[in-house]
């Protein structure tokens, strides 16, 4: 379990750095890459952090103990 807690804290840092050099402009502006149609970046930035460990925060906190 260290192992996984290691990896999920430099996977996180990493993001935190890919998030932050990104104009904040860039981020929330509708349609603003081709490849996210008429959403924002910041939709794609939470479903696939933020919200993506909520989805799975109870079975992470079994494996805890």
């Amino acid at each position: 379990m260290d192992d996984v807690l290691a990896d999920f804290t430099m996977t996180y840092r990493k993001i935190l750095s890919t998030v932050e050099s990104i104009p904040e402009e860039d981020i929330f502006a509708k349609g603003k890459f081709a490849w996210t149609g008429e959403k924002r970046l910041l939709d794609y930035i939470w479903g696939n952090t933020a919200g993506h460990y909520a989805e799975h925060l109870a079975a992470i906190e079994r494996m805890k103990k």
